[in-house]
């Protein structure tokens, strides 16, 4: 089995299994775009933000712990989600 990724470096490597996209998906499909755009958005460097990791930078919020448990769950293959759930599909 490989080595599970904790939340940090699920984050940095949310490339995998297109946790990216997917988690905004689930994000905006539970929250809203507004609240993405709020929330995660100025955290994010593909949205013109300062980069996604200093999302763990001021004390996190719910909002943040959503979205960071998501990316987890999907980057460690514990939460299947369906290519019509993900973002831009």
């Amino acid at each position: 089995m490989a080595d599970r990724l904790d939340a940090m470096f699920s984050v940095f490597n949310r490339h995998a299994n297109n946790a990216e996209g997917k988690a905004r998906a689930i994000f905006i499909a539970q929250f809203g775009q507004a609240k993405w755009d709020e929330v995660i958005a100025p955290n994010d460097e593909d949205e013109g933000g300062e980069g996604i990791m200093t999302i763990f930078g001021p004390k996190p919020d719910f909002y943040v712990y959503f979205y960071v448990t998501t990316v987890m769950l999907i980057v460690n293959g514990d939460l299947d989600v369906p290519v019509r759930q993900e973002a831009g599909a």
